[in-house]
């Protein structure tokens, strides 16, 4: 079986899963974008990367590409991994044999009603769309035929996360000694952020609990706490960091506020992957990986007391928080792990191409 992975950046789940098709005995090749920094892994895995960048949707040029790829490949498979390979893709494989899968990670935005929509995840001819989540599977369920919709989590490695290096978190202004609550995330509106920094104002400053905020933040109407001065000298802003995993297990808890649209965030599963106890809200798929009092907290979105609380119950039991810790890194160890990725997508893959 011969499949062309086509995306962009690639991230490690995808990477491995891939790696573990081509130990399955699949011959995968792949499209990158000029951006990505796995390209060296993938061909260390013996998958072969050609870089070609997809402007937008519909851009001429990279199709035009992409059709010299696919007739000189043959392939059996072309799985897309992004929403512009998508649509693409289906441009450049117009009357060629190779069946088409679509990887969906996200709810929300598509719709019958829009033409984009039926250029990428509502076109006829993609066969298959792997879903990230249950919760992403049901959306798509109100617009596609069920049988072209699976679910299959993105597994992860606890291996991938074991801190290489020191983070020292004074670096961020913490003091020592702070119970440091993290979240790693694209500040948008979505991701709930605020709740998070609203839910300060229901924390005694005694406690000495710190919120460290991973990732762009951009101060807007959304994140109007930072001015506030009874939360602002508790938050801390740490931007874009590569080193994730090494600053997570130096803090005492993650949360992850979102209020919609989430399918499995990477920052969760990380999170849950290096052991660091986790609160997240009951949104997408993460009440799908965290059950709350098991192997982690769940609250409601867009609700800052409950988050508060999750926090301060994590704060003053020191043993809940090692026991939820371990039993995050356990699930992913014993269940949402790449190699289950693996024999799932190896399994739609001889479904359509038996």
């Amino acid at each position: 079986m011969k499949v062309l992975a086509i995306g962009s950046t690639f991230d490690l789940p995808e990477v491995y899963i891939f790696a573990g098709l081509v130990e399955c005995g699949v011959s995968v090749e792949a499209v990158v974008s000029s951006d990505s920094r796995l390209v060296e892994k993938l061909e260390g895995f013996g998958i072969r990367c050609t870089v070609l960048d997809f402007r937008s949707k519909f851009d001429v040029r990279a199709i035009l590409s992409l059709r010299r790829i696919l007739k000189s490949g043959d392939f059996d498979i072309l799985h897309c991994l992004t929403a512009r390979a998508v649509s693409n893709t289906l441009v450049a494989s117009v009357g060629l044999r190779a069946k088409r899968i679509a990887y969906r990670g996200t709810s929300g935005r598509d719709s019958r009603l829009s033409p984009a929509s039926w250029m990428t995840f509502l076109n006829p001819g993609i066969h298959k769309i792997i879903c990230v989540s249950n919760a992403v599977r049901s959306f798509m369920s109100t617009m596609v035929p069920a049988s072209k919709l699976t679910t299959i989590y993105k597994g992860h490695d606890i291996k991938w996360y074991q801190a290489k290096g020191v983070v020292e978190l004074s670096e961020f202004g913490i003091p020592q000694g702070a119970f440091v609550v993290a979240c790693v995330a694209n500040m948008r509106p979505v991701k709930g952020v605020q709740h998070l920094l609203k839910a300060l104002r229901d924390i005694p400053p005694e406690t000495n609990i710190r919120v460290l905020l991973i990732g762009e933040v951009r101060k807007s109407a959304d994140m109007q706490e930072l001015e506030d001065p009874a939360i602002a000298p508790r938050v801390h802003l740490a931007g874009f960091r590569a080193d994730v995993g090494a600053i997570l297990s130096r803090c005492q808890a993650f949360v992850l506020p979102s209020i919609s649209r989430e399918g499995l965030p990477k920052a969760m599963m990380e999170a849950l992957a290096i052991g660091v106890p986790t609160i997240v809200t009951d949104v997408g798929g993460m009440p799908e990986v965290v059950t709350h009092l098991k192997n982690g907290l769940v609250v409601p979105p867009a609700d800052s007391g409950a988050i508060a609380k999750a926090i301060l119950s994590l704060h003053a039991d020191p043993e809940l928080a090692k026991t939820l810790g371990a039993a995050g890194q356990r699930s992913i160890v014993e269940t949402f792990n790449v190699a289950n990725s693996v024999e799932a997508t190896l399994a739609v893959y001889r479904s359509l191409c038996p």
